[in-house]
Order: structure tokens, then C-alpha cells, then sequence
């Protein structure tokens, strides 16, 4: 039956409102926060900025050294992003960030097509794939999971929204976006970008629907290599090519191997709390399986789920973040089914209901508790109150114009990632080894040109000093000069030996207790 709650366009204007402006809340506030090497990779973070002091954007290059794990496109966000914001954490989240939110705004803009009397399904699919604990962790690091795994689904929504438009105009344009959006994922994540191909042949064969214009598909793919060949043919004439295609030929890219069944709990923590709605959407799903079947948008969706899913249990290389991609099609499929339950909630004796008590103590909670523990723990500042606010103001917003438990227990989860995220910033320099590095070395008034890395595994100390630093080689690579080596534990005696006894000597205690990764700066007196 019709929503009834939603029919009036202003209400519907007004909770769509409130789903834009909460997700750039939940994706960009305190983006900046943390610092780069906490609960992040710096590595892309690095050759983004070595983009800038290089001046090469063909090649990509990590602490000096040339790096061919991954294509260079979200390395090239990251160095426009510190164009623009300068070069900074907050600069290095930037493009995830931006791409979580092209992301949800597309999957709410698709699941209000699904059944257009039902624009829940919509709104609900939005907030699963917004509040998921993967998503939302993912699009707040410099990571390239976000943004593969966005423009991977855009592609594939692209190739539907050609497929289900009649107006050859229309089809010619969404194709033409389909295969720009191929190649930016093969530019950001190589030949895996191509499992959209499989996905979208294995839908065309299940559908057996001639509305496709295959003609028109096949027209529009030289975009495909016009979008994707510019970089590969400047890479080819790149001075340095033969020295690339040896590190790629003995360069081990997939090194985690995990057992047959590794993904089925990774889905369920990654995708909550989706992942509860979705189970419990099971029977729902299983008894409206013709309606799945008849209806496009979910049919293609299930199949998506389903290929990628299967696919990715064959491949030698496991890791949770390979599920993204699943997240778009899954959060449509569990907005569908839980939207569904809400018309049967006899079914599970009213769980659903929205209730006046459970909203009071999740409002508490967020808007009182928390930030008070907060300034208790971290010391005042204005994040606390903001949060506060913001909470306060959200669920003041849902009890007066859609009273929603849906909605109600994704807001209170996306107002927890706020605070697990001002948590972190709260106890940011106590885990971050390499940051208490550089304050050391800053306080000795040192520059890049006076410090000298050797036995150490150092990620982050680039991106403070905003220069690539000198490493330990041979010998004959030592040169006069250095004020400080920053060492780790295990070489320390090897260090001291090569150097002689330093004047003195910083240690800096591993974060997690672990003496083996400790950091030790030696303070050497310059040869002349």
C-alpha cells in the first residue's frame, strides 16, 4: 500500500533535506581530526604528495621509489584535493569522503525509482549504506576502497539506467557514462574494474530483455580506451617504464589468504547494521520472490549481489574491503524487504513500531552522555557541543515530521560514528608513534635535509616534513651531515654501530605496547 506518511511533497522534500545534510555531516565533520597514519594507510597519502614535489603524475612514487601496486587515479584526487586544501589530513579524506557522498546520494536517487508509491525504500537504502560500519569508515580514510568501490557501483547504475530508458538520446548519454565510469575504476583499481562487464552479461542473459540497444552500447564503448589509454600510453614512453614493468612482474599485490567461508561474518560486522535488518528481511524477501523477480530494479540489483558475492569467494586474495562494491545493490535489496516488513508488522508482533521511549533514550545518550564523557575524557572543545546539537536537532526532526524506528536506529548509529571518531581524535597523539616523532624532532628545530631513516619502517614522517626523506642503503649511501636517525628497535645496536654513540637518545614506546616496533631517534653529532 502507498505510504501514506510521505505522499505530501513537502514532507518528502523536507526528510530527503535531512538525508543530503546528514550525510555531508556524517562523512566531512571533523574529517581533519586525526592524525594521517591513525587507523589510516598514509601510503596513498604519501605518493599523492610526492605527486606535488616530483611534479610526475605518470608514474607514481612511494617514499622515493617507484610504486605499482594500484593505477594512479585516486592518488591524483588526493594531490588536486591538497591543491585546493593544502597538504593535510583532512586534504588526504577529501576524495573518499566526496565519493561516500556521490555514493549515497546516488543509491537514494535510484531506490526512490524502485516503486514510486514507496519512497521508504529509497530513504532506507540511503541511510543502510550511509550508517554500515564499513562504508562509513572507509569514506572517512585516504584509502581507495571508497572511491573504487563507488565508481564501480555508478558504472554498473549507469549501464541500468541506459538500459531501462526507451529514449535512444538518454540511452546514448548513460552508456556513454557507463564506460567513463569503467575506466576511472580501472584507473583507480586495474583489471579488477572489469567484473562490471561479467555482472552486467550475466543480468542481460537473466533478463533476456531486447530493450538493451546493443548497438548503441557498442557505439559508445570507444570512450572506454579514450577515457583509460592516455595514462597507459605516457606510462609506456615514461623514461623509467622498464624499471615499472620489472617491479610489476615480481611485485605480490594479494598477500592475505583467508579460509572458504571468511566472508559471510566480514559481511555481517562490515555491513551493520544493515546486515540485521537484512536477515530479518530474509522471509520477507523469500515470500515476495516473484515481486523481486518481476521488478527490474531489484532483479538487477539481487543479481549484482549475487556475482559479485560468488566471484569473490574464487579469488586468491582475500579482504574485507573487497566487499564495498556489494554494499549499493545489498542496502536496495534490504531497504525493499524491511520497507515490506513495515506493511506486515503482525508478523513480528509490531518490533518495528515507533516508540516514544526507545527515541527519548537513544536522544539521551547521544545529545547528553556522550558529549559530557567526551569533554571529560578529551577536554573541552566545540566538536562535543556540535554533536550534541546535531543529535538533538536530528531526532527532534524525526519525532515530529516521520516517526521511524528505521530511521530512528540508523540516525542514533550514525551519531555513534561521530563519536567513536571524536574518541580517536580525543587519544589521537597517544597512538600516533610517528606524529610524536616529528613533534620530537620539530622541538629540536631540525629540517628534512637533517634527518636520516635507517632500519625503520617509517609510513607517515614524509607526509609531516612534506619532503621525501633520506633512507638507510649501503654503507657508501651515509653522508656527512645528518643531525638525527630515526631507527627501530630491532636495528637499534646495528644503528649505533654504524654511527657511533649518539649524544643522546629519544625513544618513542610503540602506542600498543609492543617494544618490538618502538622508535628510537639518535641524535648524532654531524661529521664535517
Amino acid at each position: 500500500m502507498p505510504d501514506k506518511q510521505l505522499q505530501s511533497k513537502q514532507n518528502l522534500r523536507r526528510i530527503l533535506g535531512f538525508i543530503v545534510l546528514f550525510s555531508l555531516i556524517l562523512l566531512f565533520f571533523n574529517l581533519g581530526g586525526r592524525s594521517i597514519e591513525n587507523h589510516d594507510n598514509p601510503v596513498f597519502s604519501e605518493i599523492a604528495r610526492e605527486i606535488l614535489e616530483t611534479g610526475d603524475w605518470v608514474m607514481m612514487h612511494n617514499q622515493g621509489k617507484i610504486y605499482v601496486d594500484k593505477p594512479p587515479l585516486h592518488t591524483w584526487n588526493i594531490a588536486l584535493s591538497y591543491r585546493l586544501f593544502g597538504i593535510n589530513p583532512m586534504a588526504a579524506r577529501f576524495p573518499a569522503a566526496l565519493f561516500g557522498l556521490f555514493g549515497v546520494w546516488a543509491i537514494l536517487y535510484f531506490g526512490l525509482g524502485v516503486e514510486k508509491d514507496h519512497p521508504r525504500i529509497g530513504i532506507y537504502a540511503a541511510l543502510f549504506l550511509l550508517v554500515s560500519y564499513g562504508f562509513s569508515y572507509y569514506a572517512r580514510t585516504a584509502r581507495n576502497d571508497i572511491e573504487y568501490s563507488i565508481i564501480f557501483s555508478l558504472s554498473l547504475l549507469s549501464f541500468y539506467m541506459g538500459y531501462e530508458t526507451p529514449r535512444r538520446r538518454n540511452k546514448i548519454i548513460w552508456y556513454i557514462f557507463f564506460w567513463f565510469l569503467l575506466a576511472c575504476a580501472f584507473l583507480v583499481k586495474g583489471p579488477a574494474a572489469l567484473l562490471v562487464l561479467v555482472i552486467m552479461g550475466i543480468y542481460l542473459v537473466v533478463r533476456k530483455d531486447r530493450n538493451v540497444g546493443y548497438k548503441i552500447l557498442l557505439a559508445t564503448s570507444p570512450v572506454l580506451l579514450i577515457a583509460s589509454l592516455p595514462w597507459i600510453v605516457l606510462l609506456i614512453r615514461h623514461p623509467n617504464f622498464a624499471q615499472y614493468l620489472e617491479l610489476l612482474r615480481t611485485t605480490t599485490i594479494f598477500t592475505r589468504r583467508a579460509g572458504p567461508f571468511y566472508y559471510f561474518p566480514e559481511l555481517f560486522l562490515k555491513y551493520f547494521p544493515g546486515s540485521v535488518f537484512l536477515l530479518i528481511s530474509i522471509p520477507i524477501l523469500w515470500r515476495s520472490r516473484t515481486a523481486l523477480k518481476d521488478n527490474p530494479r531489484l532483479s538487477f540489483c539481487l543479481v549484482w549481489a549475487v556475482v559479485y558475492f560468488f566471484i569473490l569467494h574464487l579469488t586468491g586474495g582475500k579482504n574485507h574491503r573487497y566487499l564495498l562494491p556489494m554494499f549499493l545493490p545489498l542496502s536496495i535489496l534490504t531497504a525493499w524487504g524491511t520497507e515490506k516488513l513495515s506493511d506486515t508488522l503482525s508478523l513480528y508482533q509490531g518490533k518495528f513500531r515507533y516508540n516514544n521511549t526507545s527515541a527519548a533514550i537513544m536522544a539521551f545518550l547521544v545529545c547528553i552522555v556522550v558529549p559530557v564523557g567526551l569533554e571529560i575524557y578529551g577536554g573541552w572543545s566545540w566538536k562535543p557541543l556540535f554533536l550534541s546539537l546535531t543529535g538533538a536537532g536530528a531526532f527532534f526532526f524525526i519525532h515530529r515530521l516521520l516517526k521511524d524506528e528505521v530511521i530512528l536506529i540508523c540516525t542514533f548509529c550514525a551519531l555513534s560514528i561521530i563519536t567513536v571518531d571524536l574518541i580517536r581524535t580525543a587519544g589521537d597523539r597517544r597512538v600516533s608513534d610517528e606524529l610524536q616523532v616529528y613533534e620530537v624532532l620539530q622541538k629540536e628545530d631540525l629540517a628534512a635535509q637533517d634527518i636520516l631513516i635507517c632500519g625503520a619502517r617509517i609510513r607517515a614522517l614524509d607526509f609531516y616534513f612534506n619532503r621525501v626523506l633520506a633512507r638507510c642503503g649501503a654503507k657508501s649511501d651515509i653522508k656527512s651531515g645528518f643531525k638525527a636517525v630515526v631507527t627501530g628497535a630491532a636495528a637499534l645496536d646495528e644503528v649505533i654501530g654504524r654511527f657511533g654513540q649518539p649524544i643522546r637518545i629519544a625513544h618513542i614506546p610503540n602506542h600498543r605496547n609492543r617494544a618490538k616496533k618502538d622508535l628510537y631517534i639518535l641524535f648524532v653529532a654531524p661529521e664535517q
